[in-house]
C-alpha cells in the first residue's frame, strides 16, 4: 500500500544513506511488497513493477494472500489512493481509485500488521473533513482488527 517514494525508501532503492543512518533497518524485499489502488504509474515505475513482479491490485483478497507469509507487515496509505469523487485528500489524486470502504477492507484483510502510516492528507484541500474522517476510520479499523482498541 505504498506510494512510489515511500516504497523505494523501504526497499532500499532511494535515500539509502539516510535510511541507514536514522533507521538502521535492512531494506524490505520488493517481492514482499504490494501496491493497492495504484493507477498513476509512469513508464519507469511500470518497468520496475514488471521486472520485480510487484503486485498491483485493487482486490483485498489478493493483497492479503500476497502478504500472508510476512512475519510483520508495514502498511502505508497515501490518502490520494482514494477515489477523488468521494473526497479530496490532496492535489495529487487522479480519477478512479478505491472507495474508503474498499481501502479499509484491504487494510483489515492483512494479517501481522506491525505498523500503519496514513500520509498525504492536505487539510487545506479536505475542507469537508471527509478525508480526515476516513483516515481516522482506517486507523481505528486496523487497531480494532489487531485487538488494540
Amino acid at each position: 500500500l505504498f506510494e512510489g517514494m515511500a516504497l523505494a525508501i523501504a526497499t532500499g532503492s532511494a535515500w539509502r544513506a539516510m535510511a541507514d543512518r536514522f533507521l538502521a533497518l535492512e531494506p524490505a524485499s520488493l517481492e514482499a511488497a504490494a501496491l493497492f489502488g495504484a493507477r498513476d504509474i509512469d513508464a519507469a515505475e511500470q518497468a520496475i513493477i514488471d521486472g520485480r513482479g510487484l503486485l498491483v491490485t485493487q482486490d483485498a483478497a489478493d493483497l492479503a494472500q500476497h502478504l500472508s507469509a510476512a512475519e510483520r507487515v508495514y502498511l502505508h496509505v497515501d490518502m490520494d489512493v482514494h477515489d477523488p469523487s468521494a473526497f479530496p485528500a490532496n492535489l495529487y489524486q487522479v480519477p478512479g481509485g478505491p472507495s474508503a470502504e474498499d481501502v479499509r477492507l484491504a487494510l483489515t484483510s492483512v494479517e501481522n500488521v506491525a505498523a500503519l502510516s496514513i500520509t498525504s492528507l492536505d487539510p487545506a484541500i479536505d475542507e469537508s473533513g471527509d478525508a480526515a474522517r476516513a483516515a481516522i476510520a482506517h486507523v481505528l479499523a486496523v487497531a480494532d482488527q489487531r485487538g488494540d482498541t
